[in-house]
């Protein structure tokens, strides 16, 4: 075992084991041809999915190039990351080692964006792909994290060119590449698909969830990403974002219900509303939760749609007053709106007793509805009424990628999902616990200003 090696091997992780002890056999055979004294291969990629250990790995790689000499006195090597959030955690994961590993503390510095060997001087410095320039960085260690995960933008293009090449400049420079797939046709695409076919990089590959973990949850994962996403994250396949969100079969499978569902004493009720004036319906719908835990089911009980006659908006008043009527009805039941849609509204039913919840639209709430929404229907934990245009509206759904895990859905061309946003609203209340305050005030709302699976391992090296 070489000596950067045997120091990645007793480092400690967060389970208090050294890496050695549990490190996989892909692991082993790729840190032992990444610090390599006399390397077969300088350029490398390591493609992982989620939960093989990406940022520790690259991590405890350079803390054995630190300590080695592979870095040579008072040099200075790289590591790059998406953005400054990633770049943050791949410092917090090689301090993490650095904290736990007895003797590494009086042996390397650790600063913001900085590592540094204290006998030798060597260091590597964290940089973003959306840092202003990386021109002119000459360095013999570098180490790029989850390209994939990088925005496919010209900056980020720039980025990579402008360190990719600084590498040839130095004989005896080691890169190692370590990500997941992401979508295929994007520059990092490019990049894997040059280093699968170019005799002078080594490519490693996993296409299968790690062993270590539980299989329940990657089922779940599985249930609850759109597919190409599971591929991407749990499976490290370039996949493409597919255009349909949701299957028929599983929406005609939560269709039981035959009609309305008067209200039940020991529910928990919630309304969701999804407000329009003119060119879209306005819905207000009621559901409850049965059951708890991952069993439990979103019903559906009661859904009124307001549509806008030709050249006339739709009656605010009336929706109003009908929210107000749901509520009494229901138990006092929650209602649900986007802030930004009916501030007054609100503040004029929070003044007359009712419960209103903000759920601000972002895309953050957006992509965790969608995502939510697609759980539920795969499960078959959703009760719809049967022959209702909320069954054609999800049907017809389509999902947008946004970025790296973030979704949003959305209709086609001359559709709606007016309906499927108050649902959506309806089960995130439910079923997620609030962030925040759970009621707004009347005297808040009246000063807002409107915002302007076990599976063999399938592992390949290449060359």
């Amino acid at each position: 075992m070489t000596a950067a090696l045997d120091l990645v091997g007793g480092l400690i992780l967060e389970s208090g084991v050294q890496w050695a002890d549990v490190a996989h056999p892909l692991q082993v055979g790729d840190a032992a041809a990444v610090l390599a004294p006399d390397p077969s291969h300088r350029r490398h990629w390591h493609g992982r999915p989620r939960g093989w250990s990406k940022t520790t790995d690259a991590g405890a790689y350079t803390i054995g190039a630190l300590l080695s000499g592979l870095i040579g006195p008072r040099a200075r090597g790289f590591c790059a990351a998406a953005d400054r959030d990633q770049s943050g955690l791949l410092v917090a994961a090689i301090g993490g080692l650095v904290v736990r590993t007895p003797g590494l503390a009086g042996a390397l510095e650790v600063e913001t964006w900085k590592v540094t060997a204290r006998d030798s001087g060597a260091s590597v410095v964290v940089l973003a792909s959306d840092a202003a320039s990386a021109h002119g960085l000459l360095s013999d260690w570098w180490i790029v994290d989850d390209i994939a995960a990088w925005d496919d933008v010209p900056s980020s293009v720039r980025f990579y060119e402008a360190i990719s090449t600084s590498w040839p400049k130095s004989r005896t420079s080691r890169v190692t590449v370590i990500s997941t797939a992401g979508s295929p046709g994007g520059f990092a695409e490019r990049q894997y698909r040059f280093a699968r076919d170019e005799p002078a990089w080594r490519l490693s590959e996993i296409h299968a969830p790690p062993p270590w973990v539980d299989p329940v949850e990657i089922e779940s994962e599985r249930r609850r990403l759109p597919t190409s996403a599971f591929l991407r994250y749990w499976r490290n396949e370039w996949a493409q974002g597919e255009d349909k969100l949701l299957e028929r079969d599983d929406i005609e499978a939560c269709t039981v219900l035959s009609g309305p569902v008067d209200y039940q004493s020991g529910r928990r009720y919630c309304i969701g509303v999804d407000l329009a004036l003119r060119n879209d319906n306005a819905v207000v719908m009621v559901g409850h939760l049965e059951g708890r835990g991952p069993e439990s089911l979103v019903c559906c009980d009661r859904m009124d749609v307001h549509t806008p006659r030709r050249g006339r908006d739709v009656d605010l008043q009336r929706v109003e007053e009908l929210i107000e009527a749901r509520s009494h009805q229901y138990g006092g039941a929650v209602v649900m709106f986007d802030p930004a849609q009916a501030w007054q509204m609100m503040a004029r039913l929070k003044s007359r007793g009712v419960r209103v919840v903000e759920h601000t639209f972002s895309a953050s709430s957006k992509s965790r509805r969608t995502l939510l929404l697609l759980e539920l229907v795969r499960s078959h934990r959703l009760r719809l009424p049967v022959g209702d245009e909320l069954v054609s509206e999800m049907i017809s759904l389509r999902v947008k990628e946004l970025g790296p895990g973030q979704y949003r859905y959305d209709h086609p061309v001359g559709g709606h999902d007016d309906r499927v946003t108050a649902l959506s609203l309806v089960a995130s209340h439910l079923l997620e616990r609030p962030s925040g305050p759970a009621h707004t005030s009347a005297r808040q709302l009246a000063h807002r200003t409107l915002p302007s699976t076990p599976t063999s391992l399938v592992a390949r090296v290449h060359r």
